[in-house]
């Protein structure tokens, strides 16, 4: 992909987020006498950066750019955010949090160091690392926060 293509999308995305806080604060009251009201402030950057996103789209657009996207690491980036989505629906379907983020902690630490030869120390370390830290996760919000998951 070339970069164009891609400042383009990302100018694209944050035009539409500045879309969704202009609709947004249309449900604000108004303000009072000289006053500027709740909704001057995000509306203000909204409509700053709706006008340098389009400032940055005319300029990709009118400028030749040949410069192809890499993107090194792109399994590991899909991989990570499939297993992460899977997670989340998972935990809100069956519960059992901490269970989950153990073994999704373990699965990526041990695909991530997979790029080298795969020992069982290197497994065993990533277990134990993933089983430490939701310990220390379950410690604090059982006993410190007091809040059950």
């Amino acid at each position: 992909m070339r970069t164009k293509y891609a400042d383009i999308g990302v100018y694209a995305l944050i035009v539409a987020m500045g879309v969704i806080v202009l609709v947004q604060n249309a449900s604000l009251p108004e303000a009072f006498g000289g006053d500027v009201g709740p909704a001057f402030f995000p509306s203000s950057l909204a409509w700053i950066m709706i006008g340098m996103c389009g400032l940055g789209i005319v300029r990709c657009v009118t400028g030749e750019n040949r410069e192809l996207l890499d993107f090194p690491g792109l399994k590991k980036i899909i991989v990570t955010i499939v297993a992460v989505a899977s997670y989340f629906i998972i935990w809100q379907s069956f519960g059992q949090f901490y269970l989950l983020t153990t073994l999704l902690l373990s699965g990526l630490l041990v695909f991530y160091s997979s790029d080298e030869k795969l020992t069982r120390k290197v497994v065993v370390a990533s277990i134990a690392g993933s089983v430490g830290f939701v310990a220390l996760i379950y410690v604090f919000f059982t006993f410190v926060l007091y809040t059950k998951f």
